[in-house]
């Protein structure tokens, strides 16, 4: 997602919920790690907001019913959580998000 504020000021977004798999959350957790480190010599240009975070992982990680199905009921796509499964996420994440929004405007 892109926001333009004037011509000057562009806001974007990149959002990775944890997967089905403890192996899949450790990879993403390293990449989420390494972004972490490159916002902080953006300085004033970027904010961070911690996506995976204890409340997060354990919503989705080992929780079948958080992640679309095979009709024996294995997870069929452990990287993508359920519509549902992403908006209890973004939920979870919310107060951080829009702290990040509002410094970033100027809020």
């Amino acid at each position: 997602m892109n926001v333009q504020r004037g011509y000057q000021q562009f806001l974007s977004v990149l959002i990775t919920a944890p997967g089905y798999t403890a192996k899949i959350n450790d990879e993403r957790q390293r990449a989420q790690n390494n972004i972490e480190k490159a916002f902080k010599t953006a300085g004033k240009r970027c904010a961070f907001v911690q996506g995976y975070t204890a409340a997060t992982i354990a919503a989705n990680q080992g929780n079948a019913k958080k992640f679309r199905l095979k009709p024996d009921g294995t997870v069929k796509d452990p990287y993508h959580p359920t519509e549902e499964s992403a908006r209890q996420f973004l939920s979870l994440i919310r107060g951080s998000l829009c702290n990040a929004f509002k410094t970033e405007l100027g809020g």
